[in-house]
């Protein structure tokens, strides 16, 4: 596995100019779901870990709310 060239993407300040590259969706396929929880198809990145909790939190209560 070779190096995350995604990083300079996840900080917490958006930057319209700052676009990602092309193949963006193939670093992700190719380096973050090999290590991803079994049964997990999905991929969520955010910018801090207080936003990740919440994203995390707001899922399951959707999820097992209905």
């Amino acid at each position: 596995m070779g190096t995350l060239n995604y990083d300079r993407f996840m900080h917490g300040t958006v930057d319209c100019s700052n676009l990602p590259p092309s193949d963006y969706v193939d670093l992700l396929r190719e380096q973050v779901m090999p290590i991803a929880p079994q049964g997990m198809n999905q991929v969520h990145l955010s910018d801090s870990a207080t936003s990740a909790n919440d994203a995390a939190i707001s899922i399951a209560l959707f999820r097992y709310a209905v």
